[in-house]
């Protein structure tokens, strides 16, 4: 594996963001979500199969998770969800389905980085290029990430919408 060495974030699959959160509740809403997550399903053949036993999801709403979306100004296109990957569990690579880029809250401690066409990333909160192959090999603790998919804007026109001041200026690893 190797480690990012670029500094434009034009040129990186993702682009570190620093919008201030309210971890702890979020966290708290993760864990309330709980009883509605379900495994991560993909259609095979016209049949509904949990693609990676381990790695789980809860569809979700709530008036914080709204009004962090307000701020990003993505409140009309992004669909939130909780994601829930269980210690030790890979994700093969892979390029999202029906999703153009995402913002990921990572709201566990020490969560395993992810993984851009062979470059591993660490982050706390990011906006990703999912159209790019991508996968996470998780580590010994459970990886809880709060995903506001946005399906019909690509990664460049949404990074175009971060004002300078929520993006990281250690864009790089």
């Amino acid at each position: 594996m190797h480690l990012a060495i670029l500094t434009k974030a034009s040129m990186l699959p993702i682009t570190k963001t620093k919008y201030p959160i309210n971890r702890q509740q979020l966290l708290l809403e993760a864990n309330q979500s709980r009883v509605n997550n379900k495994p991560f399903m993909i259609d095979v053949k016209g049949a509904q199969v949990e693609w990676v036993a381990g790695w789980n999801i809860s569809r979700t709403s709530s008036d914080c998770i709204y009004a962090l979306m307000e701020s990003i100004g993505v409140e009309k296109i992004a669909k939130p969800r909780f994601y829930y990957m269980k210690p030790y569990v890979a994700l093969p690579l892979h390029v999202d389905v029906n999703t153009q880029c995402s913002f990921n809250f990572v709201l566990s401690d020490n969560p395993a980085p992810i993984q851009i066409e062979g470059v591993d990333y660490f982050y706390a909160q990011a906006l990703l290029n999912t159209r790019r192959q991508h996968r996470v090999i998780n580590a010994s603790e459970e990886r809880v990430m709060l995903k506001l998919s946005i399906l019909d804007h690509s990664y460049e026109k949404v990074l175009q919408m971060i004002p300078e001041e929520f993006k990281d200026e250690q864009n790089n690893n």
